[in-house]
């Protein structure tokens, strides 16, 4: 019954964020804040927030949610790119998240000849 309900519920709130957004005056996507904490309870996990404004719904590595937090694992070596597509009323953004041992970063793609830009990058995670 569940597994009915959820594609349902999921429009019914794709639905009122478009009512809200439909009468606002700029209907642009914006990025308003984005951090981590490390988890406390587990050394091996960091909890990445982030806040746009004027948004439907977010797809995080394919995983359409509402939730603007996500818990994602630290590699031990290498880096780990992790894919965010922001959803707004007529426009989407798509983000990637680098996280690395020491370091996370998010790079916003650019549609021009897939140059990548620098949108915050912290240097340490403590």
């Amino acid at each position: 019954m569940s597994a009915l309900l959820d594609p349902i519920s999921f429009r019914l709130g794709i639905l009122k964020q478009a009512t809200l957004i439909l009468f606002k005056r700029k209907k642009n996507i914006k990025l308003l804040q984005f951090n981590y904490v490390c988890d406390r309870e587990s050394k091996n996990t960091i909890v990445v927030r982030y806040n746009f404004e004027n948004v439907l719904w977010y797809e995080f590595d394919n995983r359409k949610t509402f939730s603007n937090r996500q818990v994602i694992y630290r590699p031990d070596t290498g880096e780990k790119e992790l894919h965010l597509t922001v959803y707004g009323l007529f426009n989407k953004k798509k983000y990637t998240i680098v996280v690395q041992a020491n370091k996370i970063s998010i790079l916003g793609i650019i549609n021009r000849k897939n140059k990548n830009r620098v949108i915050y990058d912290h240097t340490k995670i403590k």
